[in-house]
């Protein structure tokens, strides 16, 4: 028999404010048609904001904002374990959050890394190991495609 963690117990789902993106989403567009977009506009949010919705929860997950069901409970505030190296992590999570139009992968923080010359590149490599953006790539769940609302 499993007995959930505290922190399982305290965890919320992204769901319900994945549906109040996509109501608002919906509700914005619709006004710009001046017709109502249904189940196009849940589609359309899905299709464009999902997996960057899922980046911010993952990210808000591993600093320790908020404890979201999606991801492991092993990695809650992983990031306030780190106390070397600061300023190298924060810049990590500066370009991971972007500056709202763009956001860096992996790949760009690599070469940030290695264009900077005084970072230790495998420093970044265990950092972007430890965030763990790809695990924020979740599937949409049936629930939210079938939201109109």
């Amino acid at each position: 028999m499993h007995c959930p963690s505290l922190l399982e117990m305290l965890a919320e789902s992204i769901l319900p404010h994945a549906r109040e993106e996509i109501d608002r989403h919906k509700w914005i567009e619709s006004e710009k048609a001046r017709r109502d977009l249904g189940q196009k506009a849940v589609e359309d949010w899905l299709r464009r904001f999902w997996w960057r919705f899922c980046r911010w929860r993952r990210l808000e997950h591993i600093e320790g904002q908020r404890c979201w069901r999606e991801f492991n409970d092993l990695d809650f505030a992983i990031l306030r374990r780190i106390s070397m190296e600061r300023g190298l992590l924060e810049s990590i999570m500066y370009r991971m959050k972007g500056d709202g139009i763009h956001i860096h992968d992996n790949l760009e923080i690599i070469l940030w890394a290695l264009d900077q010359g005084e970072i230790q590149y495998q420093r970044v490599e265990e950092f972007l190991l430890l965030i763990d953006i790809n695990s924020a790539r979740l599937p949409v769940p049936r629930e939210l495609r079938l939201t109109v609302a």
